[in-house]
């Protein structure tokens, strides 16, 4: 039994666009009788701390990917130390007894996480996606980067007051702290935009070409991503979304990224029919802001992402993206 192996480009899972963070696969089948196939790679990206790692296999040519490929071991699944020559071992004969081919070819399938630590020193779980690390839950920081503290009006006068005098401000829903663990703070623009920052240093608040140069990695085409106003794209919000905690499961949620943008509503302006301090039900819809008074909006039965202006008193939710 013989066979040859030819390497491919990597798997665009949740990886890298151009094969960055996860580079150098090799592929050597063993010649001593045991058909055993040695796989290594090395994982280089300098913001990753850990990756989930795995391979697909095709015998026939790439044209499908459904050979079984179980019986593996060394550094595969959860892989908490980066570095070169990463080696996984594929015992083929286990998975496939008496079989031979010529037309083998493997993928890397990988996910790279990473943390960000905020200017509260909290710790933030972080996604990579496409040629962006992006934090993969929703910012919860008290203060700026100087140290002062970002203003949490507790009251209907207390927020009114900050949006007619553009003072930064936070909040959470229903004004109940404990929401704040599993949805974060909501902020309005004037803390987005202050000069004392947000984010911590080699972070921002994601910007409206942030968010196109993800949707357009997702699937969305340019002319769609370009639009405004509407849900645009086909499934991209679906993309995004937790596959728990929407109302109906979010109508196919499938959080593919693990961006897993949750439902934690946000927070309406006084100067919005006057009902300033009214949250929207949690599980329906979320917004974030995406810099200059943009936003991106996810709906429960909407699968795709709208993008819109909204005013700068409301209060939406926050992801930064590494500079």
């Amino acid at each position: 039994m013989k066979f040859s192996t030819t390497v491919t480009t990597l798997l665009l899972t949740v990886g890298c666009l151009l094969a960055q963070g996860v580079t150098n696969l090799r592929v050597q089948q063993r010649t001593d009788g045991t058909f055993m196939v040695d796989i290594w790679y090395d994982i280089v990206d300098p913001v990753c701390e850990a990756a989930d790692i795995g391979i697909k296999a095709s015998e026939d040519n790439g044209v499908t990917w459904n050979l079984k490929c179980s019986s593996l071991s060394g550094d595969k699944g959860y892989v908490t130390t980066p570095g070169t020559d990463k080696h996984i071992v594929w015992d083929y004969y286990a998975d496939h007894p008496n079989t031979s081919g010529s037309q083998l070819k493997i993928q890397i399938l990988y996910t790279l996480y990473g943390t960000m630590t905020g200017n509260d020193d909290r710790i933030y779980k972080t996604i990579k996606i496409g040629n962006q690390w992006w934090m993969r839950e929703n910012l919860r920081e008290t203060k700026y980067r100087d140290g002062s503290d970002i203003v949490y009006p507790d009251d209907i006068a207390g927020w009114q007051d900050c949006n007619e005098n553009e003072i930064g401000a936070r909040g959470v829903y229903d004004n109940d702290e404990s929401y704040a663990e599993s949805y974060g703070y909501v902020y309005n623009m004037y803390a987005c935009a202050d000069s004392r920052n947000i984010a911590p240093p080699g972070w921002h608040l994601s910007t409206d070409e942030d968010w196109i140069e993800l949707e357009m990695f997702m699937g969305m085409s340019e002319e769609e991503a370009n639009k405004g106003g509407v849900y645009r794209g086909t499934d991209q919000g679906n993309q995004l979304k937790t596959t728990r905690g929407w109302y109906m499961d979010g109508y196919g949620s499938s959080d593919i990224w693990h961006f897993s943008a949750t439902p934690g509503s946000f927070r309406k302006s006084a100067w919005d029919g006057g009902i300033m301090n009214s949250y929207p039900p949690l599980g329906y819809e979320t917004g974030y802001w995406a810099s200059t008074n943009t936003i991106r909006m996810l709906f429960y039965y909407e699968s795709g992402i709208q993008r819109r202006s909204a005013i700068a008193g409301y209060g939406f939710s926050v992801r930064l993206v590494k500079d």
